[in-house]
């Protein structure tokens, strides 16, 4: 499975044969590019999105047999033309562009047309007297989203308090405590969908006052990234005197 579709852009004037990806044209037809109510597009418009759960990512897909054009490559943006072996790219298109739109679209133009802004030369393209078929084969995949997880709490040693973490249920099998306690290390990767966990809430911390002790200040927490946030429970005995604090650190979305 794919787990990704791809569609394309309609825009007025298109005449769409059975599918969205047939065009309905007439021989001597011209490619045009960016022309309102032009009967050829010269730059026409797929979409490639991920199924729910996954992302897409221009570095994920590529075509064969074609290399880069001369305009600099960069995150989010490629363009690719026919490396010369006439395998890459099918007779009528001169180059294709990927373009990030956010992390489940990338917008894929193929360009039947020469272009200047992406490099991409060659004849305008001319409807035929018969039927053309064009086949690009993309090659890629959408991948699995998930959002890595590091958080490390670090605590000096005292004789009278007991440290302990507790993984929120939701998370237990993704993510993974190592250390000793007051030095432990949180880390792991939050699949898509944990948005069904109404806080995002990744861990729990609890300072705990042993027999015989008590707290001289409230216990504190400073979370120095903002990647996370932290809310206390405080917990009292009958006299008003702290015997414990929890610390809720949830992930920020």
């Amino acid at each position: 499975m794919p787990n990704f579709t791809i569609t394309r852009e309609i825009v007025n004037g298109d005449s769409v044969g059975c599918t969205g990806f047939q065009t309905n044209q007439l021989e001597g037809d011209m490619a045009t590019i960016n022309t309102p109510g032009s009967v050829l597009d010269g730059d026409i418009v797929w979409y490639i999105d991920a199924n729910p759960g996954y992302i897409v990512d221009v570095s994920y897909f590529d075509i064969p047999n074609t290399q880069p054009t001369p305009v600099a490559q960069s995150t989010g943006y490629k363009t690719r033309e026919d490396d010369g072996s006439h395998l890459g790219l099918p007779f009528g298109v001169n180059g294709v562009v990927f373009e990030q739109i956010n992390s489940t679209r990338i917008k894929f133009t193929i360009f039947l047309h020469p272009s200047t802004t992406h490099g991409i030369t060659g004849p305008v393209f001319v409807m035929p007297s018969g039927n053309v078929n064009m086949n690009i084969p993309i090659e890629g995949c959408a991948r699995l989203f998930s959002e890595p997880v590091h958080f490390r709490f670090s605590a000096p040693e005292s004789e009278g308090v007991e440290l302990t973490t507790k993984i929120a249920e939701s998370y237990e099998d993704v993510l993974v405590e190592n250390g000793s306690s007051g030095s432990e290390t949180i880390s792991g990767d939050l699949p898509e969908g944990d948005d069904k966990v109404e806080d995002r809430k990744i861990v729990e911390y609890t300072v705990e006052i042993k027999d015989g002790y008590e707290f001289v200040s409230t216990p504190t927490l400073s979370v120095n990234t903002s990647d996370y946030s932290s809310s206390a429970i405080i917990v009292k005995d009958d006299s008003g005197k702290i015997t414990s604090t929890t610390f809720k650190i949830t992930k920020t979305i």
